[in-house]
């Protein structure tokens, strides 16, 4: 039997040995079940939440048919609070075997770990997921992770503040050592039993910033990756793309309309069919989002991508998610969207 309709909000969790809150519906073998809502747990919503110092992850949806994740904070997923049961790794939250998610307004630090350790991430078999309006910061494993054998996957609008700094073949805290790099933007085909590149990947005007003294990598292997006016700002003495990884072919990925400002690698840029190099300076708080709205002229894009179709939500308007509009109106900072003054990065001054 599956579970309707589950709302946990305005709640504040600590020194957890792994989950703060986690929904686990596993797939059923009865035919006629598979693939429909009765497979799944119906409805689960995570309001204003607050995880702080978790041994795992704040939130898991496991087999979930329409989540809602939105306002949560989540603060240092991953921690080592008691060694003998933590798992001491984790993003702030993720997704698996679940269809139709929203993600937005969320903000998610200082996650840890030897794996994920995202701020949020999306693991494998998963539909129509709409990550939005999040703000991550110094979270080691990723500033984008999307896994394998996922359909239907929309990133856009959210700004990564020096994500994927994890470092390989180096004594972890936990002990151990990673073999897993940090990475900006990690796309992986990554699922069980067997990899499997996703589907119609959507990742647009996010704005990620590359903390000095960091070199994360990029992975991209997906079937239909679009990736298009991001804005990737690097901080002096740090490096973007000194290893880049394209799984697919070149006709299943589009890059095109990013903006490029720092040291970042020409095999990275040269993948852009449309790069625009800036010179962009960052004067305010790293860990506040308002320093990131530059004005508009200073990262206008180079030309409307086909006006920017936006892929569709298609459970947006409806049910949990009447307040989601089927294409997004307005950019991070709450500024009206204009079909006809595209910009790179996820919002504007």
């Amino acid at each position: 039997a599956n579970t309707r309709d589950i709302f946990v909000h305005d709640n504040v969790i600590r020194h957890t040995g792994r989950f703060g809150i986690a929904a686990r519906h596993g797939p059923s073998r009865i035919s006629g079940l598979t693939g429909t809502s009765l497979d799944y747990d119906v409805n689960f919503i995570v309001i204003n939440n607050r995880c702080e110092d978790l041994g795992g992850s704040c939130v898991l949806m496991s087999g979930v048919w329409q989540g809602l994740l939105e306002g949560n904070t989540f603060i240092r997923s991953g921690a080592m609070v008691e060694p003998s049961v933590s798992v001491n790794r984790g993003s702030g939250a993720w997704f698996f075997r679940s269809k139709h998610v929203v993600a937005q307004n969320n903000v998610a630090a200082f996650s840890r770990g030897h794996n994920d350790s995202a701020g949020i991430h999306v693991d494998y078999n998963n539909e129509h997921i709409l990550v939005q309006y999040n703000f991550t910061y110094d979270n080691e494993g990723y500033g984008t992770e999307i896994l394998g054998k996922n359909k239907n996957v929309i990133w856009r609008y959210n700004i990564s503040v020096g994500d994927g700094t994890r470092k390989v073949n180096v004594t972890r805290p936990e002990g151990g050592k990673s073999q897993n790099p940090g990475r900006t933007l990690h796309v992986s085909d990554f699922a069980k039993p067997e990899r499997e590149p996703s589907t119609d990947v959507y990742i647009y005007n996010n704005t990620y910033v590359i903390s000095a003294k960091s070199e994360p990598n990029i992975e991209l292997t997906a079937n239909n990756l679009k990736l298009w006016n991001n804005l990737f700002i690097v901080q002096e003495a740090g490096q973007l793309g000194k290893r880049v990884y394209v799984g697919a072919s070149k006709r299943s990925t589009d890059i095109e309309g990013n903006g490029f400002s720092g040291d970042i690698s020409s095999k990275f840029v040269k993948l852009d069919s449309l790069p625009k190099m800036l010179e962009l300076g960052i004067t305010g708080v790293l860990s506040t989002p308002e320093s990131f709205a530059f004005e508009r002229e200073e990262v206008k894009a180079l030309k409307d991508i086909d006006k920017l179709q936006h892929p569709v939500f298609p459970a947006a308007g409806t049910g949990i998610f009447s307040h989601i509009s089927r294409i997004p109106l307005e950019d991070f900072f709450g500024n009206l969207l204009a079909e006809d003054a595209q910009f790179i990065g996820a919002g504007t001054d």
